[in-house]
């Protein structure tokens, strides 16, 4: 009798280690938690040539934007860590200054640069630069920048608060 109650109890054990290891390793799951690593990628989506030295303007603006996300060398994808969310306002951010560098340029022909967050397959900003200098950038996320708090605009929001009329409940 004394067996099978060892016996008992060692299958009991097994059965709560068995559980055990099927509750912790199921209930964690790769979407609950954020992306560590995004990857964005970045190419031309249409290329119009109006003289043999096209290429120049091509290399330039690849160059820019790819200075602009902190890649080197002749990579086509660049990968940051932190969230999705996070990196996609730091791309966008790296775009506009890219944009914003090559905007008065003169170019000769029109170039759609697109930068894609890979990742999530979503595009994060498309930058058109045409010879009429038409020269375009369509950012598809919204630039997310925190207020300044400065001694004038703190000064100015107690004196609005203090002028208020009704209490505040």
């Amino acid at each position: 009798m004394q067996k099978v109650i060892q016996n008992l109890s060692t299958m009991l054990a097994m059965l709560a280690l068995v559980c055990i290891s099927l509750v912790t390793f199921t209930a964690c799951s790769d979407e609950d938690e954020p992306v560590a690593e995004v990857t964005y990628s970045w190419k031309f989506e249409e290329v119009v040539p109006a003289t043999p030295d096209f290429m120049d303007d091509k290399n330039k603006i690849e160059a820019t934007f790819r200075t602009a996300l902190g890649a080197s060398g002749s990579v086509t994808s660049v990968t940051k860590q932190g969230t999705s969310e996070a990196c996609d306002q730091e791309v966008l951010e790296a775009c506009q200054r890219a944009f914003d560098s090559l905007k008065d340029e003169v170019w000769q022909g029109r170039y759609v640069f697109v930068v894609t967050n890979s990742t999530t397959r979503t595009t994060i900003c498309k930058a058109t630069f045409d010879a009429d200098n038409d020269n375009v950038l369509n950012p598809f996320l919204v630039l997310i920048k925190p207020p300044i708090f400065n001694s004038s605009t703190i000064t100015t929001l107690l004196s609005n608060l203090s002028t208020q009329t009704k209490p505040i409940l």
